[in-house]
């Protein structure tokens, strides 16, 4: 490392596998937090608004517990994220969630923005359940009557974990193009 060759081609070599990795890290990233999450709080929010709607169409949804259940089991298979219906108060009355299931008849609490929902607002949550300690995108949905009076809200909930799985295959693409371009500069500098 005497030599003014070697410190030149180690003054190009160590930026270059400091920069490109970092880069890379942030695409990821980027790619995760911006793209991946805002499509699924759309697909989210869209699901659990279609489900307030149809709900809307069965009578006693928003009132009766039973009815309510019959109506969840009948939209939740072959679902991979949790459906909840409440009434506009915030009692759950039907849940797919089986962290759930005992509460039942009682005023749900992490609800995100209850009050947002009662004004007619959707509210979108993302981040850690404090029930189930894992990273969630949580979306609530109310349901109005034609007065345009809120009379329930559908809850949608999908943990991240599962969704981190599908990504590893864009993280493998660009590990690999990380890699490539790292080879590609060794290769000039030498």
């Amino acid at each position: 490392m005497r030599s003014l060759r070697s410190w030149l081609i180690a003054s190009h070599l160590i930026p270059l596998f400091v920069i490109i990795p970092v880069v890379g890290f942030i695409i990821i990233s980027l790619l995760n937090s911006r793209l991946v999450l805002n499509q699924l709080s759309t697909e989210l929010a869209n699901q659990a608004a279609l489900i307030a709607e149809v709900a809307n169409t069965q009578p006693g949804v928003w009132q009766d517990r039973e009815v309510a259940d019959r109506y969840l089991l009948a939209i939740s298979q072959g679902h991979h994220w949790d459906i909840m219906i409440l009434d506009a108060e915030g009692h759950l009355l039907a849940t797919s969630n089986p962290n759930y299931a005992s509460e039942v008849g009682n005023y749900i609490s992490d609800v995100p923005e209850i009050t947002q929902l009662q004004s007619g607002q959707q509210a979108i949550f993302v981040g850690m359940s404090d029930r189930t300690q894992s990273r969630v995108a949580d979306v609530a949905v109310p349901a109005t009557n034609a007065q345009n009076q809120v009379v329930g809200i559908v809850r949608v909930t999908t943990e991240l974990d599962t969704l981190n799985q599908n990504f590893v295959e864009l993280q493998r693409v660009v590990i690999a193009i990380v890699a490539f371009a790292l080879l590609v500069g060794l290769g000039i500098a030498l």
